[in-house]
């Protein structure tokens, strides 16, 4: 939870605030191999976290793949880009912060984390569902 919610901000936020304003022309003379770089994490990625058997490697792999859009916002070099890229580091953050809290009291409470097992778990855990789904909705 703290990995996913809190570190891998970190190095973006520095690439965000020291290494683009530090570097300015060597940001944007890597800027298109870059894209083409995000854009094939954020596809394979994707397809390895649609794969996924259990719900924390699922969240995981999906976090990957949505820090690949927070950094090609900021490999866009446009004021849109690097806002779009700054609120996505901050929501992403509470949301798979949420996400992997939910995760482990499921983990807690069922014994297991694999989705076939996890059918019917909203009528056992009716507010895990919500903030589950709640989360994965901003998510």
């Amino acid at each position: 939870m703290l990995h996913a919610g809190v570190l891998k901000k970190f190095g973006l936020y520095g690439l965000l605030r020291l290494a683009t304003p530090m570097l300015p022309d060597g940001a944007h003379f890597w800027m298109y191999l870059l894209a083409v770089l995000l854009l094939g994490n954020i596809i394979y990625i994707g397809l390895v976290t649609i794969a996924q058997k259990q719900l924390d490697w699922m969240l995981g792999y999906s976090s990957v793949m949505h820090m690949g859009y927070i950094f090609l916002g900021i490999a866009s070099g446009t004021l849109v880009g690097t806002t779009g890229a700054a609120v996505l580091i901050f929501a992403h953050g509470i949301s798979i912060a949420l996400l992997f809290a939910v995760a482990g009291e499921v983990r807690q409470r069922t014994g297991t984390l694999v989705l076939e097992d996890l059918g019917g778990l909203g009528k056992l855990m009716p507010l895990a569902g919500f903030a589950f789904g709640l989360a994965a909705r901003f998510l």
